[in-house]
């Protein structure tokens, strides 16, 4: 979460105890290994943190594979392709005044992201990159003797990066 105006951050941090906090460091997606590989090892991960507290668990899983390692005209190449999912839930929730209180939940969410990277070696530097997205999400609301409705969104998009 980027908020330009920190009073703002302090108020939300308020209604969701935990927003900000440094558990938010750990989800990111390791794009070396550890340790050395050979072409064709695949190295995975997979975090979960509740920083938002219980009601709102996130787990990223990323797998990543060194397809190939070589001379390349002036570079050395490494080629990269990974794979994530970061998924989270809202478990139900009731917000609003007494009289007009409305349960909310967000069974599912999903998004992956899959990559194709090449990496200058010599330099450590992404050469060239191609992304696919998805978000998948559904989210469920109740509210008075009107039952429960849900409504959903899905999303996809592509990108290319290029180095200059």
């Amino acid at each position: 979460v980027i908020l330009p105006n920190v009073q703002r951050l302090a108020e939300m941090q308020q209604m969701v105890p935990g927003l900000g906090t440094p558990q938010l460091k750990n989800l990111g997606e390791p794009i070396f290994p550890d340790k050395p590989v050979q072409v064709g090892e695949t190295w995975r991960r997979s975090v979960s943190v509740m920083p938002l507290g219980p009601t709102m668990p996130v787990t990223v899983t990323t797998s990543r594979t060194l397809d190939s390692y070589g001379d390349t005209g002036p570079m050395s190449l490494a080629k990269i392709s990974g794979y994530s999912e970061t998924t989270f839930r809202v478990n139900p929730m009731t917000v609003g005044p007494a009289e007009s209180q409305m349960t909310v939940s967000m069974p599912e969410m999903k998004q992956t992201l899959t990559s194709t990277e090449f990496f200058n070696v010599v330099e450590g530097r992404l050469v060239r990159a191609d992304y696919i997205s998805s978000l998948t999400t559904k989210v469920a609301f109740a509210a008075g003797l009107g039952g429960e409705q849900e409504a959903g969104l899905e999303a996809r998009f592509s990108a290319t990066v290029q180095a200059r």
